[in-house]
């Protein structure tokens, strides 16, 4: 399979904000993307949500009722990691697999079932590629996906990073059907599209581009605080746990 190589990347981004508290308790389950003067890269995450939300501290941890999830402190569970980085470690197509335990550095992708209960308390999906470039869904459909066995090809809408372009999907692909195969782009028109497919019968790992990834690629959901009663909550919609 004959891949290129990935681009280093050129900018960050800056968000919008969305102040109404009606707003800000939809976006708590996705409905509503909630963008708060944060930038893209590594250490994204939206303050407000991560002080409440699952994954606050560090670890391999249970999430949702699914053990061995990697939270990164920051209110995100890691759910698919390409480590081609490290020589010890690093991914080919043939140890690129399902796993039941990921960390930094795995080899690997979370179950569609793991990923669909962990999605559940799950506001909005970044992918990101490298150290320093992410994008992250920008309405709930990315979430639902996950959620209910769909997939990215159609209907989702992203943030903009050079790095990890979606503009330029297909309008209906064989492979891109379901988790852990969820978006590709043209790749004979462009080939420096995303393709986020983790189909190691067809020779893919997850990329940011049609070629195979230099550099490593994650998938992290960023999570929630699940609420067990309206008692003292604002008005809006919420997930009810408990």
């Amino acid at each position: 399979n004959s891949r290129g190589t990935s681009h280093s990347p050129t900018s960050k981004l800056a968000s919008s904000s969305v102040s109404s508290p009606f707003h800000m308790a939809l976006a708590a389950v996705g409905i509503l993307s909630l963008i708060s003067g944060t930038t893209v890269g590594p250490d994204f995450v939206r303050p407000a949500e991560a002080q409440v939300g699952a994954c606050a501290t560090e670890g391999l941890q249970s999430v949702s009722g699914i053990p061995n999830v990697y939270c990164d402190g920051n209110g995100r569970a890691l759910i698919q990691h390409v480590n081609v980085e490290n020589d010890i470690t690093a991914c080919t197509t043939s140890t690129y697999k399902e796993v039941t335990s990921l960390g930094l550095a795995s080899c690997g992708y979370m179950s569609s079932s793991s990923v669909a209960a962990i999605a559940v308390h799950a506001s909005d999906v970044i992918l990101e590629v490298g150290n320093d470039s992410s994008i992250w869904s920008t309405s709930d459909a990315a979430v639902e996906a996950l959620r209910n066995g769909g997939s990215w090809q159609t209907g989702t809408s992203w943030s903009y990073h050079p790095d990890l372009d979606t503009r330029n999907l297909l309008p209906f692909s064989n492979i891109a059907q379901e988790w852990p195969n969820m978006m590709q782009s043209d790749e004979v028109r462009f080939p420096n599209g995303i393709s986020w497919v983790g189909s190691v019968l067809n020779g893919y790992l997850h990329s940011n581009t049609a070629a195979l990834p230099t550099q490593n690629t994650r998938t992290w959901l960023h999570m929630t605080a699940p609420v067990t009663t309206c008692e003292g909550q604002s008005a809006g919609i919420f997930i009810i746990s408990g």
